[in-house]
């Protein structure tokens, strides 16, 4: 900690805050400042809660707003700025700014006025009046960092290279490590700024719209391997900064609704001090608050905001899909001894969380019927929805470690040889029941279990719940076939399993055969990267396959029904749960009974073939509201 005085009275502010008012101070003239952890009393919860709700005001009639990312760590900032200033051989050209030290939108040309917008800041009276470099008085803090220390913090962030043309592409990376970038209430300040947002690190300056700029019109040259420093870097970038651009896009262009629900996705992995600014943070953001009336209010629990949250989206949209992200915790910092299970919480680290199987337009498993959800006495919400089976057997959990990115896929080539075992030995167990006549479809079901590529594509098309999702694009549902082909290729290559003979029992129209045909085995494109060593060649050539397949099975299990339906889901998914289709959700969910009372679980989201686009709906006709039932959550 650092010191100030305020007052003539002492103040303590972090280093960050103390090292960005030493960059920010004008030599020969004063400079007015709005700073939120000095202009807002941080410990006065009442007065916290009424001036986060001006913030959105503050920063859009703000003369300028910006962006500190903290002191510069041993010169490497210098190159992620030359980078994006286009001051390095390494990047396309750009257009430079006017000079090194003051960009056109920089901080030194007007600021030092309290003029023209700034004004409005004094509405409610927080101003911070900046003196001229001579009169600034500074605490002494012997327990603060050294700049030794300091620098030494962030060393972390830094990939090793071993090219010194490789640097600047380092420096960027960790660039967009820093802490900033991490924190939901930052995103207000970028999404709403009238002019182009100042992002200063040391004594280094660019502009929101510059940096931007470089992110995302940047192209590595032709050729390089997409593990590659500047493919990486550019990538961590985007993927960093994505929420951002989406959301300041989005107000500047009025592109109509823009929800609570969409922001807490799309913020899931921005952190805050408290869980409740989770939520706070965004209220400022919303395009119709009206319609969802949340006011901050810093004296309730994490739990009942969680709480309160969704149940306002659900009764305003009539969606149940955020129950699909972070649901049946049991985190207990939340001011209660457990959120029920059917509230996100939004306080967990995502990178501690399975990847989520939901993307927009991927499943309609409801077939659009709409919550009609009903709050009676809380914890319990009762959802009205149609039960489908009962989980009879699951595999151990799946965990991705680093085998699955090694010269070998032995990681993944593991794990399907065990997935497949097991459904080898429920089909010869289950093989015995089906002497006697039975139904189409369940027999159907049965084969589709059948893991080989040939002979079935529910396996596999499960592995990747059917869904690819390219980078910052929308998810593409059902998988291309060309993912069959690449599945088939490593398949036959690494595991120890043949293919069953199908074509006697299912006969020769059987649907569920529909590659069968081929006349012989996929392989490798001749033309695909033809100078490489065949076993790099193959993995190369499936890594879309494997990076897909790792992201949705990490932390999950698969699971098989009484009726051979496949899926998977969370780890905490066990034999005897239910699997249920509910109003207003797009994707199918686990639940399972309370032993306490007759309430229910919900335990995750699902991936389970054949019913993830509204077959189950269909297969009850018109009488699937005669079908449903009322399922009590808690």
């Amino acid at each position: 900690m650092k010191g100030i005085f305020i007052n003539a009275l002492p103040f303590p502010i972090s280093i960050d805050l103390w090292q960005a008012l030493l960059q920010l101070r004008l030599p020969d003239k004063v400079r007015y400042l709005w700073i939120d952890a000095l202009c807002i009393n941080q410990v006065d919860k009442k007065e916290k809660a009424l001036q986060v709700g001006y913030m959105r005001t503050i920063y859009e009639r703000a003369s300028r707003v910006i962006v500190w990312l903290g002191e510069d760590d041993n010169m490497r900032s210098d190159l992620a700025f030359d980078l994006i200033n286009g001051q390095t051989d390494c990047a396309k050209p750009a257009e430079r700014p006017k000079s090194a030290e003051q960009p056109s939108s920089g901080v030194r040309q007007e600021d030092g006025e309290d003029g023209g917008r700034s004004q409005a800041l004094e509405i409610h009276d927080f101003k911070i009046v900046l003196m001229p470099q001579q009169d600034i008085r500074w605490m002494p803090d012997e327990s603060s960092l050294t700049a030794e220390q300091f620098k030494g913090r962030e060393a972390a962030w830094f990939p090793k290279v071993e090219n010194p043309l490789q640097e600047p592409w380092a420096a960027l990376y960790a660039l967009f490590c820093r802490a900033w970038f991490g924190r939901v209430w930052c995103l207000q300040e970028i999404a709403v700024a009238v002019e182009d947002p100042v992002i200063m690190c040391g004594n280094n300056v660019t502009t929101w719209d510059r940096l931007v700029s470089f992110v995302y019109s940047f192209s590595p040259p032709a050729g390089k391997p997409p593990s590659s420093i500047d493919h990486l870097s550019i990538w961590y970038a985007r993927d960093t900064i994505s929420c951002y651009v989406r959301t300041r896009n989005a107000l500047k262009s009025n592109l109509g609704s823009w929800g609570l629900e969409a922001l807490l996705r799309s913020t899931k992995r921005l952190k805050s001090s408290l869980p409740c600014d989770k939520v706070f943070s965004l209220l400022g953001l919303i395009s119709n608050p009206g319609l969802l009336p949340l006011k901050p209010n810093y004296s309730v629990s994490g739990a009942d905001v969680f709480t309160m949250t969704i149940l306002r989206i659900i009764a305003s949209s009539g969606i149940l899909n955020l129950l699909c992200f972070g649901t049946n915790s049991s985190n207990e910092g939340l001011g209660c001894d457990r959120l029920p299970s059917w509230v996100p919480d939004w306080s967990l680290d995502p990178a501690q969380l399975p990847s989520p199987l939901w993307s927009p337009g991927a499943y309609h498993a409801c077939k659009g019927m709409d919550a009609r959800a009903q709050f009676r006495e809380l914890p319990v919400l009762l959802v009205p929805g149609l039960p489908i089976d009962t989980i009879t057997h699951v595999s151990k959990q799946i965990t991705i470690d680093n085998n699955w990115q090694d010269g070998f896929a032995s990681g993944l080539i593991e794990v399907v040889e065990d997935l497949e075992s097991m459904l080898y030995s429920i089909m010869k167990n289950r093989m015995e029941g089906y002497t006697v006549p039975t139904h189409t479809s369940v027999i159907q079901r049965f084969w589709a279990l059948e893991p080989h590529p040939r002979n079935s594509d529910a396996f596999w098309r499960t592995l990747l719940a059917n869904k690819i999702t390219p980078y910052l694009s929308a998810a593409i549902s059902p998988v291309p076939g060309c993912y069959a082909e690449m599945y088939e290729v490593l398949h036959d290559s690494l595991c120890k399993w043949p293919r069953l003979d199908l074509d006697e029992v299912l006969g020769p129209d059987s649907p569920q055969a529909a590659r069968l045909r081929k006349p012989t085995p996929s392989a490798v494109p001749a033309d695909f990267e033809p100078g490489l060593p065949p076993p790099e060649r193959l993995l190369r050539y499936c890594r879309p396959l494997i990076d897909e397949i790792a992201k949705n099975l990490d932390g999950r299990r698969l699971f098989v029904s009484k009726h051979n339906y496949l899926g998977i889901a969370s780890h905490q998914t066990r034999v005897g749960d239910w699997i249920s289709v509910l109003s207003g959700a797009d994707m199918p969910f686990i639940l399972r009974c309370r032993e306490e009372d007759e309430s229910l679980q919900l335990i995750s989201e699902a991936y389970v073939h054949g019913i993830m686009n509204g077959e189950a709906v269909e297969d009850c006709g018109t009488d699937y509201r005669e079908r449903m039932c009322i399922f009590p959550l808690r």
